[in-house]
């Protein structure tokens, strides 16, 4: 059975697991303490924390880009997720400790994204005259003051091969113009 990730846990439930600092953000609390507003991740997602009174020497060794094993519980405070931390420390050379074990990856296979690129980056880079044409249908009923801005939107887009066609529906203020 697959260990859970960070995302998987369940409100109230505790956890005992590995993850990423993607962030460490020291701050002040209101009675003057310090505290580290973390974002912890694995390859499930991000989640934060906050780790009250930290300690100078805290501060300076839970840094972004380190793995810790992490001992909490999963909570949710104003409707958005978070884990009270109950102990934290950074992983030793015999566990999991590579960042890139932690980081989220495309949802594909290298293999397949490796097959396929050749034909996307075809497609993408075929001349504008071999490219199918797309038709932008714009529709107005008093929009005089939008329709400039709509029609030069269009013809900024970085696909080129693109017909517009403006309807007036019967406007009557200056829209057909």
């Amino acid at each position: 059975m697959e260990e859970k990730k960070l995302l998987d846990f369940s409100i109230n439930e505790n956890m005992d697991i590995f993850v990423l600092i993607k962030s460490a953000e020291v701050r002040v609390a209101k009675n003057g303490k310090k505290f580290i507003a973390f974002n912890f991740a694995d390859k499930s997602g991000e989640i934060s924390a906050k780790f009250w009174n930290a300690t100078e020497k805290e501060i300076e060794e839970f840094k972004e880009g380190k793995v810790v094993r992490l001992k909490g519980k999963r909570e949710n405070y104003q409707d958005n997720p978070q884990i009270k931390i109950f102990n934290l420390r950074i992983a030793t050379e015999n566990e999991p400790n590579k960042p890139e074990y932690y980081l989220q990856t495309a949802p594909e296979s290298i293999k397949k994204i490796e097959e396929e690129l050749p034909e996307f980056l075809y497609k993408f880079n075929m001349r504008k005259e071999d490219q199918p044409l797309v038709s932008i249908c714009c529709l107005s009923y008093n929009h005089a003051k939008y329709i400039k801005e709509a029609i030069e939107s269009f013809w900024n887009q970085e696909y080129k091969n693109i017909e517009i066609i403006a309807l007036d529906d019967g406007s009557s203020d200056n829209s057909a113009e």
